[in-house]
């Protein structure tokens, strides 16, 4: 065999393998799964959950309490804006400004607070499903491999739901709910 050829042929199988562990990579790690439940059945009741989730009154969480704070606070210093042009250093003033907002903006910790926002919908999204019967499972990289080999959104749903029916499957691969 030529070296350039077996070069080739090895480079495309690391590209096939590549794209294989991409695409399963994009493949879900859980799902939620109730043995024998009928797909129209399994489809309402995850929409209902996430429904429920989105629901979710966040209006007086910590989170959204902390960001609302830091906007009082930011609307605040824009107030200030007006006068850094007639300030004595007008910048000394710019950069007092700026540094008071970064203080600010890092104090809150927007990211943070979106990620507690989202974990506060998720709970009541999970504690719908488990009040409706469903448990959590863990796909195997098979499973996630068979998922992302399918190109239509369709036979997705159809294959999350072979498994998600399965009293095999949710028994051997039933998983925690994450702390």
């Amino acid at each position: 065999m030529h070296p350039a050829l077996s070069f080739r042929s090895a480079l495309l199988a690391l590209a096939a393998l590549s794209a294989t562990a991409a695409q399963a990579a994009d493949a879900p790690q859980f799902a939620w799964g109730k043995a024998g439940v009928a797909y129209e059945q399994y489809r309402e009741e995850a929409y209902q959950c996430a429904m429920a989730g989105f629901g979710s009154d966040i209006a007086d969480s910590a989170p959204v309490e902390t960001l609302r704070k830091a906007t009082r606070r930011l609307e605040a210093l824009d107030g200030q804006l007006q006068s850094i042009g007639s300030a004595p250093d007008p910048v000394a003033a710019g950069a007092q400004y700026a540094s008071e907002a970064a203080t600010v903006r890092a104090a809150a910790r927007p990211e943070k607070q979106i990620e507690a926002v989202k974990q506060l919908m998720f709970s009541v999204m999970q504690q719908c499903m488990i009040d409706r019967g469903y448990t959590r499972f863990a796909l195997t990289e098979d499973q996630r491999s068979g998922w992302s080999a399918l190109a239509d959104a369709q036979e997705r749903r159809v294959f999350l739901h072979k498994l998600a029916s399965d009293a095999a499957v949710l028994e051997q691969q039933k998983q925690p709910l994450p702390k």
